[in-house]
């Protein structure tokens, strides 16, 4: 390889110390290559070629000058080249040119420079209130010393550092003191400065500790700007080290994530101080992280003052980023409070955050106003953190409107300061629309933005706010800006108009066409320029790449990242036009495959929102690429079926019923994944790929038959209700699982709502073959279960599949309790089949009369009216059914006792009646006591706690009362012994109840005591005195 030529370039701004080799080299006989390397100085360059084959030498020195010529354009020198030689930058093409950069042109060729040195070389230090006529005002020294650095005029360092510490005391801030003219010299000698007396002055005022603290913040930003890359690295690792050590540590480790994650969890409000350490450290590793905290940071106490401190210094360091940022934060940010309703102890007020926004515009203007090229990358800066979302609703008051970013200062500014559409009225916030002029309609083609010819020397940082910009009026102004500067879009590499082509907003999409126009070669299409033109926002551009693809049919065909493109394109139209020309195409199988292959990665890296594209997509190759849609493999099938959208799950279950479904082979994880989607036209393609499978495969997957069965969704449940039925009709065994298996689901109720309902349906009708295979046990632990239909479930089964036999009295008498009435109807069905059983265990049997169900407790009541019990009806069993606390139990118990009373039992049944506490019963019971009681003390005695019970109810049982008492006058009156008997007891009753009652039971016991002289009587009789009414009143 022979080396013919050689360009060395170099790029340097502020630390960045860039080189670019460019070689144009002999290989062979009239063949010749161009390869370039490029990196930071001193460091092992990076290499590259930009002739991918050897070309003839023509063509190679037209790449070599076209790639020397683009770096130019680009900010870098010709270091071959001696510096009188070296071409100038091109002028500007739409806008006067801007005055010369800071510090470009000597002190004594600038009258603005000249001005401000002699201000700063006066004695007066104040402005002059009263003065001569047409005498001019003293300009304020500390203003003359701040526009000094920011128009970098060297030779005022000196007169600047004589100025260090002649604030005169008590001054004020206007005046200097407080630090306020030492601070703005520290600043000026950042911008300025650069000679050793800078950097010892700065030193002195940075490690002076009388020196003011916000003096030596600034006094810190400025060594760092003016030290060698030693002595700021070496500050810098000073303050890492003075970090929190797990910060420190972290920051050391050289993992930004590891970092990022510590800093999440450190406690920055109680130590706010962190955030500006952080940046005076701006590592690689530390400078993420602190990004984010300064963007998540409240701007209350204590993170304000600190957020502060670094926008200023951010201002110093001209670091966009961390400028823009906070900058964004202060326009979308609203103020803690009111001015006049002040909150002591509470910053960021109305009138601090106004006067945040106004200065992020006054440092802006003042720079575009002196040409300084910081301008653009500071703007690009604050321009880039606004979003769409930033906008509001458009509003209008009468005539006036305001558009949707209106309220928004230097926002405003940067786009719309030369703008006919746009204004800002004095003494006003927003900016409002010039009449005719309404939000939402045409961007007019003029350019709008301040320091137009700024921009167009720096058109780099126009393609970063393309590139990077979320926001449509920025792409707006940076299509229009971009499309003044025609050399430099010549020079675009083609991953740049890619990219442009590639925005979402039709100003940027346009500049990509207009560079696509200018390149297309018919002869020679660029296949991946004309798939991106189709694909862009800019509608006209489209519609030229529609033309252009159906001229190059031929070639667009033989390209499947071309079709691709089109398939999966963002624009309805042009996703119409890819379906149009694959229908009237017939693809190779290379090609075919190939684009099957890009379409399958460009569907499962759709994300949230691309629905409607990936249904779009897979209509497409549905209805035109069918030919190879067979040689997707089953995995990428499965990586389909898992993504969320419902467009590409549906290409998945499309491939899937593409599969030889009859061979029983697809995986049932697949199966599941068509069928438990959470979209309903993939659910339906897997049922009816379930249906097309082998019933002998099927036969197999009981398992999913029954979580089908089961399934949440209603029309899963009911699309495989038949395909249950038919594999349950054709395979016993099968069935018999499925069965066991919806029993066990009912059992765990843990299904959803509705299918529980679902399962006992299909049971009961479609699976009724099935019934004989359940064990009795099942059937009992189904009547058990806390679910209502597995409980009906086995009230359907219990009659056919648990002989009464097997169950227990008490069993079947617990069934007639159950809320479920197919449960209640098996237990009377039990009864009915095993009389014999119940006739001899009437006692027991009984009990169902009982029952907490009406209906069963009527069912029992007839149940028992059979003649062929008749005979079973002992007193116990009448009595047990007397005893019942239910009232309609103990009227049938009446009942049957009147029907089956025999008289021999009489006495017993008297004995055992008397012992129910039911009044009803007690009543009942009275008419059995002349018969069985009357003349038999000894039975009397045993009535006793009855009778007690009977006398002793308040305001009830009137009738049973009459009785007992006309039994018991009777039967104390017959002899003594029953006398002896029933005395004492009317004497405890005379004493506990009523008055009405007590007479009567006194009475009684005087019946009796006179039929009986010789029973002893309780109470004494004491005769009434007579007295006449005449001698008693004579008397008195």
């Amino acid at each position: 390889m022979k080396l013919i030529k050689q360009t060395r370039l170099a790029f340097v701004e502020g630390k960045s110390d860039k080189v670019y080799e460019v070689d144009l080299c002999e290989v062979g006989a009239n063949q010749f290559v161009v390869n370039f390397r490029y990196g930071k100085r001193g460091a092992a360059l990076k290499d590259g070629s930009k002739t991918v084959a050897p070309v003839k030498r023509d063509e190679a020195d037209r790449v070599f000058d076209k790639l020397v010529r683009s770096k130019i354009e680009a900010g870098y020198v010709d270091e071959t080249v001696a510096p009188a030689a070296r071409p100038a930058a091109p002028a500007a093409r739409t806008s006067a040119p801007p005055p010369p950069a800071p510090g470009s042109v000597p002190a004594s060729q600038d009258p603005r420079a000249q001005k401000i040195l002699e201000r700063l070389s006066a004695t007066g230090t104040a402005r002059r209130w009263f003065r001569r006529e047409n005498q001019e005002s003293t300009w304020p020294l500390e203003r003359a010393i701040w526009r000094a650095g920011e128009l970098r005029i060297r030779e005022a360092e000196a007169p600047l550092i004589a100025l260090i510490g002649t604030a005169p005391a008590g001054a004020g801030v206007e005046g200097g003191s407080l630090g306020m003219r030492d601070y703005c010299i520290a600043w000026a000698l950042g911008r300025c400065g650069g000679g050793e007396a800078s950097l010892r002055a700065l030193t002195t005022l940075y490690g002076d500790r009388k020196t003011p603290e916000h003096v030596r913040r600034i006094a810190a930003e400025s060594l760092l700007l003016l030290g060698d890359e030693a002595s700021s690295q070496e500050f810098k690792d000073h303050n890492l080290g003075q970090l929190p050590e797990v910060l420190a540590r972290t920051a050391r480790s050289g993992n930004p994530d590891t970092f990022a994650a510590a800093l999440d969890d450190f406690p920055l409000d109680r130590q706010p101080g962190v955030l500006y350490q952080l940046y005076l450290v701006d590592s690689p590793v530390t400078r993420p992280a602190f990004l984010e905290a300064i963007r998540k940071a409240p701007l209350v106490k204590p993170f304000f003052q600190q957020l502060r401190h670094i926008f200023k210094a951010a201002e110093l360091r001209r670091d966009a980023r961390v400028f823009g940022l906070l900058g964004y934060r202060f326009e979308t940010t609203s103020a803690n409070y009111k001015q006049r309703y002040r909150r002591l102890m509470e910053p960021y007020s109305t009138d601090t955050r106004s006067y945040l926004r106004r200065r992020v515009w006054r440092v802006l203007r003042r720079m575009g106003q002196v040409g300084d090229p910081d301008y653009v990358r500071l703007a690009a800066g604050v321009l880039l953190p606004f979003t769409d979302a930033d906008g509001g609703e458009p509003r209008h008051v009468g005539g006036t409107h305001w558009d949707r970013f209106a309220s928004y200062v230097a926002f405003n500014h940067i786009l719309y300061t030369g703008s006919a559409r746009y204004e800002l009225p004095r003494n006003r916030r927003a900016w409002r629309m010039r009449r005719p002029h309404r939000p939402g309609g045409p961007v007019p083609s003029a350019r709008e933005e301040a320091f137009p010819a700024l921009w167009e020397q720096q058109p780099g940082a126009l393609m970063q706010l393309c590139a990077e910009s979320a926001c449509t009026p920025v792409h707006d102004f940076a299509g229009k800006a971009l499309l003044a500067c025609p050399a430099f879009l010549d020079e675009l590499e083609l991953d740049d108009v890619l990219m442009l082509l590639g925005r979402p907003y039709d100003a940027t999409a346009r500049v990509g066409f207009v560079v696509a126009n200018k390149r297309y070669d018919a002869s020679n299409p660029d296949l991946a320029l004309l798939g991106a033109l189709a694909a862009c926002a800019h509608e006209p551009g489209r519609a030229q790449a529609f033309k252009w693809i159906d001229e190059q049919r031929t070639r667009a065909l033989g390209d499947s990242g071309l079709l691709a493109a089109l398939v999966m394109a963002r624009p309805a139209d042009t996703r119409a036009f890819a379906r149009r020309l694959l229908r009237s195409a017939t693809l190779t199988p290379p090609v075919g495959q190939a684009l099957i292959g890009r379409l399958v990665a460009g569907l499962l890296a759709l994300g949230e929102g691309d629905n409607e594209l990936a249904l779009d997509a897979v209509q497409t190759m549905s209805t035109t690429l069918a030919a190879h849609l067979a040689t997707v493999s089953i995995t990428v099938i499965h990586d389909l079926l898992g993504h969320p959208l419902s467009g590409v799950q549906e290409l998945g279950a499309e491939l899937l019923l593409r599969f030889d479904a009859r061979s029983g082979l697809i995986p049932v994880d697949l199966l599941l994944a068509v069928l438990h989607s959470p979209h309903e036209n993939v659910r339906a393609a897997g049922m009816r790929l379930l249906a097309e499978l082998p019933e002998p495969s099927l036969a197999t997957m009981d398992p999913l038959l029954v979580r089908l069965s089961t399934d949440g969704n209603a029309d899963l449940r009911n699309a495989s209700r038949p395909l249950v039925t038919r594999i349950a009709a054709a395979f016993p065994q099968t069935r018999d699982r499925i069965v066991a298996g919806l029993i066990e689901a009912l059992l765990r109720r843990k299904l959803a709502e509705d299918v529980p309902t679902h399962v006992l349906r299909l049971l009961r009708d479609d699976l009724v073959a099935g019934h004989p295979a359940i064990d009795a046990a099942t059937v009992w632990r189904l009547l058990s279960s806390g679910s209502p239909h597995a409980q009906e479930l086995g009230g359907i089964l219990l009659p056919t599949n648990v002989t009464p036999a097997s169950l227990e009295l008490a069993q079947i008498i617990k069934l007639a309790s159950h809320e479920i009435l197919s449960v209640r109807t098996a237990a009377w069905r039990m009864y009915e089949q095993d009389v014999p059983r119940i006739q001899q265990d009437m006692a027991a049997a009984v009990r169902i009369l009982d029952a907490r169900w009406p209906d069963s407790r009527q069912w029992a009541f007839e149940f028992f009216r059979r003649p062929d019990f008749a005979s079973y009806f002992t007193v116990d069993v009448l009595v047990g059914v007397i005893d019942s606390v239910r009232d309609d139990v103990q009227a049938y118990g009446r009942e049957l006792l009147q029907r089956h009373f025999i008289e021999a039992d009489g006495p017993q049944l008297l004995l055992q009646l008397s012992e129910h506490p039911a009044r009803a019963v007690q009543l009942f019971t009275t008419n059995y006591l002349e018969r069985f009681a009357a003349g038999k003390p000894e039975r009397l005695e045993s009535l006793v706690p009855y009778l007690t019970s009977v006398l002793s109810r308040v305001n009830q049982g009137r009738v049973a009362k009459q009785r007992v008492l006309a039994f018991l006058v009777a039967e104390g009156s017959r002899d003594a012994a029953s006398a002896a008997i029933v005395i004492p007891l009317l004497f405890r009753i005379a004493a506990t109840i009523s008055i009405e009652y007590r007479a009567l039971a006194i009475e009684a016991m005087m019946a009796i005591h006179r039929a009986q002289p010789t029973a002893p009587l309780p109470i004494a009789i004491k005769p009434v005195r007579v007295v006449n009414p005449v001698t008693a009143a004579g008397a008195r």
